[in-house]
Order: structure tokens, then C-alpha cells, then sequence
């Protein structure tokens, strides 16, 4: 087969994440947090902060126990 008789297949484009505000937690400081103690579960919080955590690091992966374990901390102490 010459290169002229050779088909190529599109390439499969990666399409960046879209991210939604109802999930953003950006600018939202523990203090914050406080407000949310009375109405959500322990873990959405925990979820929140380390994802707080993770946009305060621009978005570099490979933290992401670090991040779980710390949030852990803070919603203990918050809740504590």
C-alpha cells in the first residue's frame, strides 16, 4: 500500500471539562463552610473543601488523599 492509498482516521480530540457553577467552590473559604454545617452531610463537605483545596493548587492532580485528608480535618474541627 503507497501513502496516497492510505486512509487515516480522524483523531479523537480531547474536549476540555466544562465546570458548572453549582459544583464550584472557588473564593470559598473555610469560614464559609461554617454556614454549612447545619444542612448538608458530613461528607459533601469534605467533598467541598478538598475540591476548594484542589482549585487553590490550579487544578494540579496528584494530590488527591492529601486534599480528602486535610478537608477531613478541617470539617472535624469546624464540626468539633
Amino acid at each position: 500500500m503507497t501513502n496516497s492509498q492510505a486512509t487515516t482516521q480522524p483523531k479523537n480530540e480531547v474536549k476540555p471539562r466544562k465546570k458548572h457553577a453549582s459544583t464550584s467552590t472557588k473564593g470559598k473559604d473555610v469560614v464559609d463552610l461554617k454556614s454549612d454545617l447545619s444542612g448538608s452531610p458530613r461528607e459533601e463537605l469534605i467533598r467541598k473543601t478538598a475540591y476548594s483545596l484542589y482549585e487553590a493548587r490550579h487544578c494540579v492532580n496528584g494530590f488527591e488523599l492529601d486534599d480528602w485528608l486535610q478537608a477531613e480535618a478541617t470539617v472535624n474541627q469546624l464540626q468539633g
